[in-house]
């Protein structure tokens, strides 16, 4: 008689297989981008990167049609999620980057037609923070830079921007002058990011001001600043310890 513990394993291997087989045999985008979301859930990368290509692909041939443009931009963005957290940073460049461009000409288009901003608006900006941070993750700063610059100039559009999003897009700016050799360019932003925080609400404000002040810290360290550095760092590790005990 089998063990409880051998059922339960049985019974995990009987999921993963029908996950994979999910997305190998997909008919169609919905059924590709339902088991890639699931084999991502389950952290089978491998997996889930040929589901979320399958995806591309079954969107790719509805897009050529006229029709199911924010499908293909949905299944470019999971592809470039899964590409980068697996440090495939070179792969997810592309998809970030054609996703950026779709959402971009959709939301030209739309504001065309109306003189209104779009409503896939905010959309635009969350691509190109995601194509800006993997830009930083790849080493290209100049690249980064001019995304994060961008993404900066268009939250400046909006009546009620995202404070949040804002000051995360300095700080990471900041961590781009800090690359490049541009130390008081890199402070004096990481000051303005960190005090903005200070003053935003939401979900994020605690977790995106726990990155800024690691970052900020290692920046100082760089500096040689080190006793600044070691009370920020001291700040973030309690910030971070307390949001790990509210996530459990």
């Amino acid at each position: 008689m089998r063990s409880v513990r051998g059922l339960r394993s049985l019974a995990m291997m009987l999921a993963l297989s029908f996950a994979l087989a999910g997305c190998m045999q997909a008919d169609n985008f919905e059924t590709a981008m339902t088991a890639s979301d699931q084999a991502f859930k389950d952290k089978q990368y491998d997996s889930a990167e040929k589901g979320y290509q399958t995806a591309v692909d079954f969107a790719e041939q509805t897009y050529h049609k006229g029709e199911g443009e924010s499908d293909l931009i949905q299944a470019l963005q999971c592809l470039a999620e899964c590409y980068s957290v697996q440090n495939k940073f070179a792969e997810a460049e592309p998809q970030y980057l054609r996703a950026a461009q779709l959402v971009e000409s959709k939301v030209g288009k739309e504001m065309m037609k109306t003189g209104k901003l779009s409503q896939d608006f905010d959309k635009w900006v969350s691509v190109l923070m995601s194509l800006a941070d993997n830009y930083l993750a790849e080493g290209k700063f100049d690249d980064a830079e001019k995304t994060y610059k961008r993404v900066l100039n268009l939250e400046a559009k909006l009546t009620n921007p995202d404070k949040v999003l804002k000051a995360e897009a300095q700080y990471k700016l900041a961590k781009c002058y800090a690359k490049q050799g541009k130390p008081k360019d890199a402070v004096a932003l990481f000051k303005t990011a960190l005090s903005a925080l200070e003053r935003a609400d939401g979900p994020r404000k605690q977790l995106v001001m726990t990155d800024a002040l690691e970052a900020y810290a290692q920046t100082l360290v760089e500096l040689k600043q080190t006793s600044e550095a070691e009370k920020l760092s001291e700040r973030a590790k309690e910030m971070r310890a307390k949001l790990n005990v509210e996530n459990k």
